[in-house]
């Protein structure tokens, strides 16, 4: 992945979250990204695609050579 797609990724994920927790345009309350970061655990889209990536990267090399 090239650092465009990233930041598309890591912006999509803000918006989503904001979405869920209702922190929308026209709202009084607002939060940082720290805070949506601990609600979702840490764990950022780009770490869960990585790690996804890896994985399937992984299975291909274990598989046979004649499949």
């Amino acid at each position: 992945m090239n650092k465009s797609i990233v930041k598309w990724l890591v912006a999509f994920e803000r918006k989503v979250l904001r979405r869920m927790s209702g922190a929308t345009k026209g709202k009084l309350e607002k939060r940082c990204n720290k805070e949506f970061m601990q609600l979702c655990g840490d764990l950022d889209i780009f770490s869960f695609v990585s790690k996804t990536q890896l994985n399937f990267t992984c299975h291909v090399n274990r598989m046979d050579s004649e499949r």
